[in-house]
């Protein structure tokens, strides 16, 4: 399966965060790294507007076919956006002709070779449309609420959060960002990582850490001693 590792060259939250020294190497080659050793991904590619970027993950073998539009790489522009244009591009270019595609952030460092192959495995043996990397959340989605901005009012949520215990509650989760297992078929046409059929692939929030801001990213600093 094609690995498709998007690295955008402007961030705000963190600047240059892509190619940031996470231990000994950039951060982006943690994920690079992964997606290589993954048995069941045969092709790597990288998808930037940032010739830097580009020029520093060259030399670990990930393969750099084109440059990412501008258009495709300015603060409102969407992800999916990406991915559909990356695989209609190989297509034309004869580089890559199969539906299906795996997308891996590198702001995610701690997502493994295994997880890739699991999550992969995952979406082959159930026939899945999608399968997103997840992570458990720390507390019932139910003690969520709006705050008005102006008053700093609460607003009252259907849920009395004040007449149950946590443990009475059931566990949700969100999407971590790691991996994305996707159909360019459905994608494109839906435009949605999320279908009729769509798995979760758990991971633990050690592992699920994503690099935004510099506390995220000394967190992550700090996971790297511990690991």
């Amino acid at each position: 399966m094609l690995a498709i590792i998007p690295a955008r060259g402007g961030s705000k939250g963190l600047p240059g965060k892509n190619i940031k020294m996470l231990g000994n190497k950039p951060l982006i080659f943690w994920t690079i790294e992964a997606a290589l050793k993954a048995k069941n991904v045969t092709k790597v590619i990288l998808s930037t507007d940032d010739k830097e970027i580009a020029d520093i993950c060259s030399e670990t073998g990930i393969e750099i076919p084109f440059m990412r539009p501008n258009n495709l790489a300015e603060d409102s522009s969407h992800a999916i956006d990406t991915y559909i244009y990356t695989i209609n591009k190989l297509k034309e270019e004869n580089i890559y002709h199969a539906d299906e595609y795996v997308v891996l952030l590198p702001t995610v460092p701690f997502v493994s070779a295994e997880d890739i192959d699991n999550a992969i495995n995952l979406f082959h043996e159930n026939e899945a449309d999608s399968v997103v990397s997840t992570t458990k959340l720390d507390f019932p989605k139910e003690w969520i609420f709006d705050v008005e901005s102006d008053t700093n009012l609460i607003q009252k949520t259907e849920n009395d959060i004040s007449s149950k215990n946590r443990q009475e509650y059931k566990y949700s989760f969100i999407p971590n960002g790691g991996i994305y297992v996707l159909k360019h078929s459905l994608v494109s046409k839906e435009r949605t990582y999320y279908f009729r059929k769509t798995l979760s692939y758990e991971m633990s929030h050690e592992r699920s850490v994503d690099i935004d801001t510099n506390f995220d990213f000394k967190f992550a600093e700090f996971l790297l001693k511990k690991i």
